[in-house]
C-alpha cells in the first residue's frame, strides 16, 4: 500500500518519517533507500535491546538475504519533504537515493530514541553497503 500525502500518514508512519528525517539530518544525506531501511531496522533492534521495545511497530521479516519490509520505503517514497533520485552505481547498476528537501523539522522522537539513533549512526557511518548488510545488530 502506498500513501498519497503526509496528512494521510498514520502515527506509526509519522514515527518512521521522523526516524528517516533524523538519520538524513544527522550525517547520512543522500543514502540509498535500502541502506535507510537497514538503518531503521538496526535502530529498532538496538532499541529493543536497550529500551525493551522497538522505536517503530514494524514487523520485520528476516529472510536469508536480509531484512524485508516495505513500511520504510513506502513512507520515504510518499513523503513530500524527501526527494528520491535514481543514480547509476558501480558496475552500471542503478540505485535510488533519498535526500531531505526540508532540514531541521520538529520530530515526535523521544530523547532515548534519539540516543539510539545517534548510536546507530555513529556505528554505521563508515560501513560499506556490504558491511552494513552483513550485520544484524549494533554492538
Amino acid at each position: 500500500m502506498y500513501y498519497k500525502n503526509l496528512e494521510k500518514f498514520t502515527e506509526e508512519q509519522k514515527k518512521i518519517r521522523d526516524i528517516v528525517h533524523y538519520i538524513l539530518d544527522n550525517g547520512n544525506e543522500g543514502i540509498t533507500l535500502i541502506r535507510m531501511s537497514k538503518l531503521v531496522y538496526l535502530a529498532d533492534m538496538f532499541a529493543k535491546e536497550k529500551l525493551g521495545r522497538q522505536i517503530t511497530n514494524i514487523e520485520w521479516i528476516n529472510d536469508r538475504f536480509n531484512i524485508l519490509t516495505f513500511d520504510v520505503i513506502n513512507v520515504m517514497v510518499n513523503d513530500p519533504q524527501l526527494e528520491i533520485s535514481e543514480k547509476v552505481l558501480n558496475f552500471g547498476t542503478k540505485g535510488f537515493y533519498v535526500n531531505l528537501k526540508v532540514i531541521g523539522r520538529k520530530s515526535l522522537l523521544s530523547n532515548k530514541e534519539v540516543q539510539v539513533l545517534d548510536k546507530v549512526i555513529e556505528k554505521t557511518k563508515f560501513m560499506t553497503f556490504n558491511q552494513l548488510m552483513a550485520i544484524d545488530k549494533i554492538f
